[in-house]
Formats: structure tokens, C-alpha cells, sequence
């Protein structure tokens, strides 16, 4: 399967984890250098971690970018292992109550080129 073929209609998920004002602007980043990519898809939904200060402030970033992206934010994180679990489930349960057919998930961390396309 080629993600340009389907592109249009998949939403792109992400999950991660905001513990500082830092990871804010690291996560701007990401998203400046992935822009290109990321606004090829239907939508995006991020599933995170963060106390409530920061979830605002995360919510604000993504809409600046995106501003009809779905955002989640988990209050309680499990650690790495768990914690990772809890947020793809998040990402999933969203999609199926929704009837999203395709989702890209990634994490927040992840940096895209154009030739992830083909």
C-alpha cells in the first residue's frame, strides 16, 4: 500500500508526553519540520500526557497548526510501558467510535520526510 493512495482519507494519530514547557517547544519543532506531511491527511488526533497547565497549552500548539485537530489528554500516566498502551488505546477507541476507516499512528517524536508518501 502506498500513504499517498490513502492520504486523504486517514487521519494521522500521535501520542506523547508534556512534562515541561520545554517539550512544548521541542514539539513545535516536530510539528514546523513535519507541517508538509501532517496537512496531506484528513485530520490528526493526539492522544497525551500532561498536567492541566500544560494540556491547555499543548491543545493551543496543535490548534495553531491544526485547528480542527482532536485532541486527548490522559490524566493519569502508567508509566512508559503502560502508559504508551493507555494512549494507542485512546487513539483506537476514538477511532472506532468514530468510524475513522484509516489511521497513521505515529508519536510525537517522529520526524517526517515527503518520501514517506511513497
Amino acid at each position: 500500500m502506498i500513504l499517498k493512495e490513502i492520504i486523504n482519507k486517514s487521519y494521522y494519530g500521535t501520542i506523547g508526553y508534556i512534562s515541561s514547557p520545554e517539550d512544548l517547544i521541542k514539539l513545535e519543532r516536530y510539528l514546523l519540520h513535519n507541517i508538509d506531511v501532517l496537512k496531506e491527511y484528513k485530520n490528526i488526533i493526539t492522544a497525551n500526557y500532561s498536567d492541566m497547565g500544560l494540556a491547555v497549552k499543548n491543545a493551543e500548539l496543535w490548534q495553531k497548526y491544526f485547528p480542527n485537530c482532536i485532541i486527548i489528554n490522559l490524566p493519569k500516566n502508567r508509566g512508559h510501558n503502560f502508559g504508551t498502551a493507555d494512549l494507542d488505546n485512546a487513539l483506537f477507541d476514538y477511532c472506532k467510535k468514530n468510524d475513522i476507516e484509516w489511521l497513521c499512528k505515529s508519536s510525537n517524536d517522529i520526524i517526517l520526510f515527503p518520501e514517506v508518501l511513497d
